[in-house]
Formats: structure tokens, sequence, C-alpha cells
């Protein structure tokens, strides 16, 4: 059986884009791949969730000071930011946009299969944290 994502349309991706931009100051070093909502996962999958889209999203709508208060907690900016209407991922390049948007999709993936088998478990906090700063990661994530 195959459970695919159900992922809303997204028709002002465009108009969402420019108004991060223009909001929280972006400019063009700053890519983004913008999709119509989803519900993405809520903590740490796998290592290559983690490596691509990060352990966790940023919710709600992204102001200066959301992003600041994520960057303070995790010690890095959000790779996927989900709001009301739209899921956003953020990367160096456009490949790494696109990617971490597709790591957040499957991670929806991943959360809607595994509830047969009673839901899904986050990686721990140890191992989410030695991923992050796991030299071996760091390398693959800079490879792209």
């Amino acid at each position: 059986m195959v459970a695919d994502v159900s992922v809303a349309s997204c028709a002002e991706a465009g108009s969402v884009e420019e108004s991060l931009r223009s909001g929280l100051g972006w400019g063009p070093d700053i890519h983004l791949a913008v999709s119509g909502l989803f519900l993405t996962p809520q903590g740490p999958i796998s290592p290559d969730h983690i490596v691509y889209a990060k352990s966790y999203p940023l919710m709600g709508h992204p102001t200066q000071d959301a992003v600041q208060q994520y960057n303070a907690q995790y010690g890095y900016d959000p790779a996927i930011l989900q709001t009301d209407q739209v899921v956003i991922a953020l990367g160096s390049s456009e490949l790494r946009a696109n990617l971490a948007l597709e790591m957040a999709i499957d991670g929806a993936q991943v959360t809607q299969l595994a509830q047969a088998f009673g839901g899904l478990e986050y990686m721990t906090e140890r191992a989410r944290e030695f991923i992050e700063n796991w030299e071996v990661e760091s390398y693959r994530s800079k490879q792209l």
C-alpha cells in the first residue's frame, strides 16, 4: 500500500516568497522552495532528514524574532518553515532548498505510514545532537 502525502495546492508561491524576502530581509543568497500545506514532521526522523531538512521546522508565521528564537534554541537557522498556508524550504542554493522540501515531504510520508504501527518515534535528543555535530554528516552536507 502506498500512502501519498496530501499536499495542498499553492497558487500564491510567488507572493509568499516575495513577502518573506521583504519581511525578513533575505537576499538572493537564500533560496526558497515553496509548497502547498502538508503536515511536516515535528522532530528528527533520520540522519538524512536532519542533514538536509534539519531536526525541527519553524512553525507559524516566520518573523525576524521567530527566526532568531529558533536559532537561539537550536543553534542554526531553520530549513523548513510551516505556516497555516504553505511549507517553505530554505537553502544556500536552489538544490539545497529543493532537497530540504523533498525531505520534509518524505518525513511527512514516514509520519503518515508510521500511524499504522502506533506512530512515529523521533530520534532521541542525544542521537539528534550526535548527527547534527558529526563531522562526517557535516562533510556530506557540504558536498551538495
